[in-house]
Parts: C-alpha cells; structure tokens; sequence
C-alpha cells in the first residue's frame, strides 16, 4: 500500500529544497511507492524569493500546497519571539491548533520534517507522527547542523552520521526509525583536521563554521542526506517499519541502520 506523506518545510534554503525535490523524483521514477498528499509552509507566498521557487514548483507538480505565515500571525496579535525553545509562547500553541484544522482534511501516514524551522508545540507532536532529520546519531549531539558540526571538530571524532526520529517535546531525543553512519576523516580531509589540530586552542566557534574543514563535514553528510530520507521512507512503505496508533515497530532490531545501503547508492 502507497506510503501517504505530510511534509513540512519552511523553505529557506537549497538543502530543505533538495531534500523534497529528491523524493518526488524518487517516487516519480517508481523508487519509492509514496505520495506527497501536502506540502505545509510555515510562510506565504510574497514573504521570500527563495520559498517562492518552491511554492512554484510544488504546485506545477499537483501537490496541494497550504501555507500559514507564522511572523504574519505572530505580529497580527502583537505575540512575542518565544526566548527558549523549551517554554513556547501561547500564540505558538495557538498556531499549532490552525495548522491542525488545515491539514486535517488529509489522509496521511507520516508527517516528514524537511527544513521546518519552527519548534512544534508538545501537543501536536503527541498529535501525530513527525518523523524528524537530525544530522548525528542517537548518542551524538544535539542541536542545528551547525552546532553539531563545531562540537564534531571540537571533539576531534572519527565518525558521525544522522539519524530520523519521531518528533517529541524533548528536541532531537524521540525514539529512532532508521541511522546512517559515515568517517568524517579521510585522506582528502587530512590536512584540514592537521591545521585545526594545531590551532585549536585560539579557535573561536565562528572561525569553525567559516573553516573549509567545517564545509568539507557539512559536504559528507549532504551527499548522503536525500538518499537517506528516500530510503527510510522505504522501511516504512515496505512495512519494515511498521507504525501503529503513533508507535512504530520493524521486522528487525530498531533503529534500521541504513549505512552500507546509502552510501552505496550514493557512489
């Protein structure tokens, strides 16, 4: 039975863009038996060039778009930045409940997370399944992609990789669906790693994500990041994982560790 999508994005950048792109062509050429039902923005039409591309390309491809713009709604009843995203400001709950009635006229399996920059209220995850990219591994760390990746250098590891996980109130620690592992360090990186090695005492964290070590990291996990998320969406339109009543289990040991079969895509 065709795995039916929900997908959330605020659309801000090339990658949130690729990573969507890449699934419908995925499901285009028959290599994921999935449907994107809805595409979800957090922004409008008019509000950035960037998301305006790809408004454009949703709706050329027949994919019903819905769009609510969170700064318009915060600043229609004078609501507030929330300052943690721990403790969340009652317009964001309020904003939630909207997006809920929008969307609820869809019949979906799984709502994918790819580039929604907004933190989602603890009720709407409780509500539904938010299966989420993080670009570390269970035990790494936490964060934005930035920050894991100055706290991977920081700590002169081998190895990172990324994960996909249901969304929960705790940021980046819901139980884990699939994991793709990767060596950060190899020949052509070598020299990088030597200078930060060198130099690491009197490097600040701006200095790291300006780095071409920092770039050439960011570069390894993107060149496996679409295939990732297209291969996990695979376990569950297989039915090698299995959700029911918002839990899901697998025909083997969870999480699923897509590794060998990534990369090997990726070459």
């Amino acid at each position: 039975m065709t795995l039916r999508v929900g997908w959330f994005t605020t659309g801000r950048g090339s990658g949130s863009k690729g990573m969507l792109d890449h699934v419908i062509k995925a499901i285009d050429l028959n290599e994921l038996d999935a449907k994107i039902v809805f595409v979800f923005s957090n922004r409008e039409k008019g509000e950035s060039e960037i998301t305006d591309v790809l408004f454009d390309e949703i709706t050329k491809k027949n994919i019903p778009l819905i769009t609510l713009s969170s700064n318009k709604f915060r600043k229609k009843i004078n609501g507030k930045l929330s300052n943690s995203v721990h403790i969340l400001e009652q317009w964001r709950k309020d904003f939630d409940t909207e997006i809920s009635k929008l969307i609820n006229r869809y019949q979906y399996d799984l709502i994918v997370l790819g580039g929604y920059m907004l933190v989602l209220t603890e009720q709407f995850c409780n509500d539904y399944y938010l299966l989420n990219l993080h670009p570390a591994l269970p035990k790494g760390p936490i964060g934005t992609w930035q920050e894991v990746i100055i706290k991977l250098i920081r700590n002169n590891l081998n190895e990172s990789g990324m994960m996909m996980h249901r969304a929960i109130k705790e940021v980046d620690k819901g139980p884990v669906a699939t994991i793709c592992k990767y060596s950060i360090k190899n020949s052509l990186n070598q020299n990088l790693w030597e200078q930060f090695n060198n130099n690491s005492d009197c490097i600040e964290d701006k200095e790291i994500q300006n780095s071409e070590l920092f770039n050439n990291i960011r570069g390894l996990g993107l060149a496996l990041e679409s295939n990732f998320i297209i291969q996990t969406l695979n376990e569950f339109a297989l039915k090698n994982i299995n959700l029911t009543n918002l839990k899901i289990s697998a025909t083997s040991k969870l999480p699923i560790d897509l590794s060998n079969l990534s990369i090997k895509n990726e070459k």
